[in-house]
C-alpha cells in the first residue's frame, strides 16, 4: 500500500476516534460484568467491594479522559470584512 493510504486510514481513525471508543466501549462492559458478579455474591466482603469502587472510580477518570481529547485543531477565520 502507498503512504498516503496509511495516512488516510490513520485520518479517519483520528476523526472518528475509533480506538479510544471501542477502549470505553469495552470498559463499560467490564463494568457491567463485574458489577453484575458483585450484585449476586450473597455476603461480599470489604475487599471485593473496595475492588468494586476501584473499578468505577477508574471508569469515571476513563471517561473524563475520553471527553476531554480528540483532535485539538483550530479553525481560522478571516477576519477582514
Amino acid at each position: 500500500m502507498k503512504k498516503q493510504t496509511f495516512l488516510n486510514i490513520a485520518q479517519v481513525l483520528d476523526a472518528f476516534r475509533i480506538i479510544p471508543r471501542i477502549l470505553v466501549t469495552l470498559y463499560c462492559v467490564l463494568l457491567y460484568n463485574t458489577t453484575e458478579w458483585f450484585t449476586l455474591l450473597v455476603d461480599p466482603t470489604q475487599t471485593q467491594a473496595f475492588f468494586i469502587s476501584i473499578l468505577w472510580g477508574a471508569g469515571a477518570a476513563i471517561f473524563g479522559l475520553y471527553v476531554s481529547s480528540g483532535n485539538k485543531t483550530t479553525i481560522l477565520h478571516n477576519e477582514d470584512k
